[in-house]
């Protein structure tokens, strides 16, 4: 049998693997390798692992050479990558999960910028094709919208980091990820990839923020209010006199309509606590609406409560001078459906 020469990681793992690298500030990704083909080989859950490990091992400080499954296993999972780990091969016979590990089939060839090189016996598939790889393997749209507004955010959860952290850097942007589809259009997986670009925004700061943007944005028959996507965290330059108001000359809107001159806040309990922050909130309202802009704040705990959701999103409607629609017969399981995948109560 031929010596495997390389693995290469994909679908949540290859994203977990660039959480790490920019947590511990590596910048061995900042090039793709020059691969456009996966490797038939047969991989075993010892070389998988331990390759792996041996790979970021050294963006770890005091950490040793790895030669055992288990304490691989061990380091990678203290590391925010998980089992099973996740890799691809043009063998369909190689196709199957065992144990701690999972192959995926990747048979075409895919343009030169879709892996990234960790070492000479490992790569990592880009945060795009590792999301269009997830489009095809969950059939579930709205996880696969929710981790498309991760990846495209300024947050991380633990679905591809350790914990829930802010203010990070995005790993990708919706053009990059319809660039790259683009590119590479017969991949399995581009097809909901794609619907799921319909439903997009960059810049989203929380998950919180995410469930807002889609329960108001998607549209009816998905089971949101049908007001379209906004765009997240938007900058809107202020003129003299709101400027002077605000302190400042820009803010930004968490969820923005900015045609109609709509802002939504999403007030979480954290950051918008405490007199400075309510003199804060206040200033911002102040200076928009000197510019005609419409505010509406949205609290946890609204977002908790269906008929406070009925409210704001009447609310948003008015604002945005959207015709009042029917609602499909189904509507009412699907918003409760689609509340339950958010995690707010339904």
């Amino acid at each position: 049998m031929p010596k495997l020469d390389r693995v290469i990681y994909s679908h949540i793992t290859a994203l977990q693997i660039h959480r790490f690298m920019q947590r511990n500030l590596a910048t061995a990704l900042a090039n793709p390798s020059r691969t456009r083909s996966t490797p038939q080989i047969s991989v075993s859950t010892h070389d998988a692992t331990t390759i792996l490990a041996n790979a970021l091992r050294g963006h770890v400080i005091g950490s040793p050479e790895f030669s055992g499954t288990s304490e691989a296993l061990e380091f990678l999972s203290l590391e925010g990558v998980c089992a099973p780990l996740h890799f691809v091969t043009s063998s369909q016979g190689q196709c199957r999960r065992k144990g701690d590990i999972e192959a995926h089939l990747l048979s075409t060839q895919v343009s030169s910028d879709s892996f990234f090189e960790l070492a000479r016996d490992c790569l990592i598939c880009s945060p795009e094709l590792a999301f269009v790889q997830c489009a095809d393997r969950r059939a579930d749209f709205i996880w696969l919208l929710e981790l498309g507004y991760e990846l495209c955010g300024t947050y991380q959860t633990a679905r591809t980091g350790l914990t829930t952290q802010y203010e990070v850097q995005a790993l990708t942007s919706t053009q990059r990820i319809r660039d790259f589809l683009k590119r590479n259009p017969s991949l399995r997986g581009s097809r909901l990839a794609r619907r799921a670009l319909l439903y997009m925004s960059d810049g989203s700061a929380s998950p919180r923020e995410t469930a807002l943007a889609l329960l108001l944005g998607l549209p009816r028959h998905l089971g949101g209010y049908g007001l379209e996507i906004p765009l997240m965290n938007h900058p809107v330059k202020l003129n003299e006199q709101a400027a002077s108001i605000a302190q400042r000359a820009s803010l930004r809107c968490d969820l923005c309509w900015p045609k109609s001159k709509v802002d939504v806040e999403y007030q979480s309990d954290f950051a918008h606590q405490g007199e400075f922050a309510r003199i804060r909130d206040s200033r911002r309202a102040n200076a928009l609406a000197t510019m005609q802009w419409t505010t509406i704040g949205v609290t946890s705990e609204e977002m908790n409560s269906m008929a406070a959701c009925d409210a704001i999103a009447e609310a948003v409607r008015k604002a945005t001078q959207k015709q009042r629609r029917a609602n499909p017969a189904d509507f009412e399981r699907k918003h409760r459906e689609l509340r339950w995948k958010l995690g707010l109560p339904c």
